[in-house]
């Protein structure tokens, strides 16, 4: 059935559709896109007014945009009351270097070794005698040269123990498991322990098993002797032995600080311990000429007490030994040099001062073997911090943090390299304080060494990602990350992060905005593929902002999109009214 509209019903839809296109019209566009402010235009009030100089981008702009600096920031985020504190990297190690200068010599330390060679006799005749002297916690060393022409010295030539023999009158503890069946079938393990003497023929008598000769063995050859009894009779090798009496050996101390015999046993004695246990002291050496007779089978040897105290030589008592402690009617050792703080050469002159003094030959070397005195410190971020020992090889302060394995990165997850990750080093030095960096550090190294008691510790920078915006009409407005290294350019930023996009963006209107003091906008119009060959050497800075604007197409088809929709939406409606 035909429904008739009246016709103020048809003019009031075609009004009302007029009105609304007027109004969208008028209105402009609805959409406000996002765009550069042209020169001379007029900024908002509520915003800052920031002038841009906009610069065309040819051969020469680039060439002049980057020999602009790279300033990478250092993050400071122990203020958390308020807001990080960034510096650049220049500010953040504020370089404080100790002065360069030569290697110093090593300089002798309580606690060091040294190895004194004399030559003694004619040039053709010569004999070297050569002996190792420990410098005293005074800092002094003393002549054992001299003492040695004084008092005749004849060392032994046996230094090592010799292992413990087993004799008559000796104890030896045996143990061995015995398994028993009782009633039921169940074996059961016993342990029978002896006491085992051994007897004038040097037999010991082992119960259930019988003799065996142990006399002259060591303690090894007489484990191997039971056991190979063992085999003989059948039985099961589950046996221990072990000596429980000495009573075969002795050794004699006479003289004038003790006497006695004393048992030999399997542990070892020194003629070192022997003159420390019987309280002679280094105070009463220095009084008296005091030394040490060893008779040994047919053989005597003297040795001077100072010898014993303060040299390295250990000298083993043997079974059998005499050994008299005497005070010698010569005149004592020369007193004690001091040579802590001197260098080998300085320390030799006045060794050889004391001998040329008392008539002896003169002619000697001297250098430090043992080095105990000089230390240096690492700690902080290396792997191997600790206290290491100065020699007399000199150590630069670059190869002291290499030898303590300095990392190049705390996170082993993300590994760096000192081309874009520095350290501080901060050293102390008698009192001073000196930072600076691990990067200069490791590249000029020369002239920089390490002192005694120098304390280096490492610390590492927190640095600031460093990145640029990616906005306007782009496929995805972005951050996109940049390093000092890699040196991203533009031509990298606007295709590595799909950032030009061929529907939405106006190839000739991309824009790089930088503040360098001024702020300046970067001109590229890229319409012609071939000055993309600037955006590929134009070099990206931190906090550029990378602006390309609209087609003027995309423009006009969402302000027509909006007009559409508007006269879609007020037709239905006008429909719902009539």
């Amino acid at each position: 059935m035909l429904v008739e509209r009246p016709a103020h019903s048809k003019s009031l839809r075609g009004l009302t559709l007029v009105t609304a296109l007027t109004f969208l019209i008028g209105c402009g566009a609805v959409y406000t896109p996002q765009n550069l402010p042209r020169q001379g235009r007029e900024a908002e009030k509520s915003q800052a007014d920031i002038e841009l100089t906009f610069i065309a981008l040819d051969r020469a702009a680039v060439i002049t945009a980057n020999q602009a600096e790279y300033k990478r920031r250092v993050i400071d985020g122990s203020n958390l009351n308020g807001s990080a504190r960034l510096q650049t990297e220049s500010a953040a190690l504020a370089p404080n270097w100790p002065a360069t200068a030569p290697p110093q010599p090593y300089l002798i330390g309580a606690g060091d070794t040294l190895a004194l060679t004399r030559i003694m006799g004619s040039d053709r005749g010569a004999a070297l005698a050569t002996q190792k002297i420990r410098v005293s916690e005074t800092g002094h060393i003393t002549l054992l040269d001299v003492g040695r022409e004084q008092l005749q010295e004849r060392l032994p030539s046996e230094r090592g123990p010799l292992p413990y023999l087993i004799g008559v009158g000796d104890v030896l503890g045996y143990s061995s498991i015995i398994t028993t069946i009782d009633g039921t079938g169940t074996p059961t393990r016993t342990v029978q322990s002896q006491s085992l003497l051994v007897s004038a023929t040097g037999d010991v008598s082992i119960l259930g098993v019988g003799d065996v000769s142990v006399s002259g063995l060591n303690l090894a050859e007489a484990r191997n002797e039971v056991a190979q009894l063992l085999l003989r009779r059948g039985l099961a090798i589950d046996f221990q032995i072990g000596i429980t009496g000495f009573n075969s050996q002795q050794y004699i101390v006479g003289g004038a600080y003790g006497a006695g015999g004393q048992a030999f046993t399997s542990e070892p004695v020194t003629l070192n311990a022997l003159i420390t246990m019987r309280g002679v002291t280094e105070a009463e050496i220095d009084r008296l000429n005091i030394y040490v007779r060893v008779i040994r089978g047919d053989r005597e040897y003297i040795i001077s007490a100072k010898r014993l105290l303060t040299g390295v030589e250990e000298y083993y008592i043997h079974s059998g030994d005499r050994i008299l402690v005497e005070v010698s009617s010569l005149s004592p050792m020369l007193d004690p040099i001091p040579v802590a703080g001197l260098t080998a050469d300085q320390a030799r002159g006045l060794i050889e001062g004391e001998y040329r003094a008392n008539q002896l030959t003169s002619r000697t070397s001297l250098e430090v073997t043992g080095f105990t005195s000089q230390k240096y410190f690492v700690s902080g971020d290396v792997a191997r911090g600790g206290v290491y020992p100065l020699t007399n090889t000199p150590v630069l302060l670059a190869e002291a943090l290499a030898v303590a394995d300095l990392r190049v990165d705390s996170d082993a997850d993300a590994p760096r390299s000192f081309a874009d990750h520095d350290k501080v080093i901060k050293l102390t030095r008698a009192g001073h304080g000196y930072r600076f960096s691990a990067r200069e550090l490791l590249a000029n190294p020369a002239g920089l060494y390490v002192h005694s008691g120098d304390r280096l510790a490492v610390t590492d920078l927190r640095y600031r990602s460093e990145k640029v915006i990616i906005a306007g009409a782009v496929a995805r407005q972005t951050i996109y990350p940049i390093t000092a290294e890699d040196r991203q350019t533009l031509s990298d930023a606007l295709y590595s992060a799909g950032a030009l996009s061929t529907s939405s963006g106006d190839p000739s209107q991309i824009y790089v905005l930088r503040q360098a003091g001024e702020a300046y906008a970067y001109h590229l119009d890229g319409s012609n593929p071939a000055r993309l060959f600037l955006a590929s050497e134009f070099e990206l800075r931190p906090n550029d902002i990378i602006f390309i604007a609209e087609q003027p197409i995309i423009q006009f088809n969402r302000v027509l999109q909006q007009v559409l929709q508007g006269i879609g939406g007020i037709t239905a409606l006008t429909d719902q009214i009539n």
